[in-house]
């Protein structure tokens, strides 16, 4: 490649392209690089791949929790339940069982969580993003029935 020829490429780049520069840890570049390869792409696409790949998975995530609750077509009274709370989005029920118990909403029972759990585990998928809500663990200090 000539001089000229040179000189033109970097220009273009220059104009076309921002450079990042990324440091890892001793014998990473050679794991990426080899991952890379069994997938048929550049170190740089690849690169390029796993981080546009977390950014959707973070607006996925945001866009998951300003979900509001009525948008969740719960049954009445599970919505009332969560309203009652002041739990308008699923954001809000999620920081709720974080620094709460899921008893202290008042007439929250197994069944009527078993409903919101179910709404949301759908959420999740739709929106493939995880709450990290142990479900389980919940619906265990509930009481089966108010009655």
């Amino acid at each position: 490649m000539g001089k000229s020829q040179t000189k033109a490429k970097n220009k273009y780049n220059a104009k076309a392209y921002d450079r990042i520069s990324v440091t890892v840890k001793k014998g990473m570049k050679d794991e990426w690089k080899s991952e890379a390869d069994k997938q048929g792409l550049s170190l740089n696409a690849f690169i390029e791949n796993a981080v546009n790949q977390k950014i959707e998975q973070e607006k996925n995530y945001r866009t998951l929790l300003a979900i509001t609750i009525h948008e969740l077509d719960l049954p009445v009274i599970a919505d009332v339940c969560l309203t009652r709370a002041k739990i308008n989005t699923i954001g809000d029920f999620k920081q709720f069982i974080e620094t709460n118990e899921i008893s202290k909403i008042r007439n929250m029972d197994k069944k009527r969580a078993t409903y919101i759990f179910d709404k949301l585990k759908e959420y999740e998928h739709k929106y493939n993003a995880t709450l990290n809500i142990d479900y389980d663990n919940l619906l265990s200090q509930l009481p089966h029935s108010l009655r």
